[in-house]
């Protein structure tokens, strides 16, 4: 028996630290799900349009920036000329997460790095506003709007962490939503399942976005096609500038991530 717990143990730290996949192991986790507030729903939500409005994070000191941070944050600025635009700083983030989520401000604040806070802000700022929200390594290549379904919350498809490590292949670089969708509630719960795993991309990531976009009824979510808005064949391309990793990973990433 103690040898089956202490595979058990080996397999959920390796899924942890997603050297194997996630759905080899078997997950146990210190915290139920759905212990949150549920979040209020749009009553018209099956039928919301997006508002029209960008969102990105990034520091206020610009010296911090990536070298190709500014020219991809104007691709968005051009190709959707009528939606405002609202850059999010970490002061603003802590903000609205301090003053309209504070039951889940200790959660965020207790987060041991900044990029677990920043992925988790970004639900709650789709979630309050709704939207377009995209990292600041993607470039918008043209307007797609007229290709995204109202009522459910688009999620772009990602082949190298998603499909490998969660058996799902979600990306939460850019993401499009409604406000007050349902969906978030999903992710939501399983920040605070998951909430004690090391690896971001899965405590805040996407493995988060995953386990939602399979918890979730079909109706609510629309998965965005890899070649067009992530590789760039059509409408958008990531670029994976991964700043959060360590630059030693990063190169490996980065490599691995475009011979796939």
């Amino acid at each position: 028996m103690l040898v089956l717990i202490l595979i058990v143990l080996l397999f959920n730290e390796l899924a942890q630290r997603l050297i194997i996949p996630a759905n080899w192991a078997f997950h146990f986790d210190l915290n139920p799900k759905k212990t949150f507030p549920i979040l209020e729903v749009s009553p018209t939500w099956k039928t919301d349009p997006v508002p029209k409005i960008i969102h990105q994070t990034a520091p206020a000191d610009e010296t911090r920036w990536h070298p190709a941070w500014a020219e991809c944050q104007k691709t968005w600025k051009d190709k959707f000329p009528d939606f405002e635009y609202k850059m999010w700083t970490d002061e603003d983030i802590e903000e609205l997460i301090k003053t309209k989520y504070e039951w889940f401000y200790p959660t965020w604040k207790g987060y041991d790095r900044t990029i677990k806070r920043i992925d988790t802000a970004r639900y709650f700022i789709l979630y309050e506003y709704g939207g377009i929200y995209a990292d600041m390594d993607y470039e918008c290549l043209d307007n797609f709007m007229g290709q995204i379904p109202d009522g459910k919350v688009s999620i772009s498809e990602d082949k190298f962490v998603g499909r490998w490590y969660h058996g799902a292949h979600y990306l939460n670089a850019l993401m499009i939503s409604p406000a007050r969708h349902p969906f978030w509630n999903y992710v939501i719960s399983n920040l605070e399942l998951y909430k004690y795993g090391r690896n971001p991309l899965w405590s805040t990531a996407c493995h988060i976005i995953a386990e939602a976009a399979d918890d979730c009824p079909e109706s609510m979510f629309n998965p965005l096609n890899y070649a067009e808005y992530t590789d760039g064949q059509k409408w958008a391309r990531h670029l994976c500038t991964a700043s959060w990793i360590p630059p030693g990973l990063r190169e490996i990433q980065q490599a691995t991530y475009r011979a796939m």
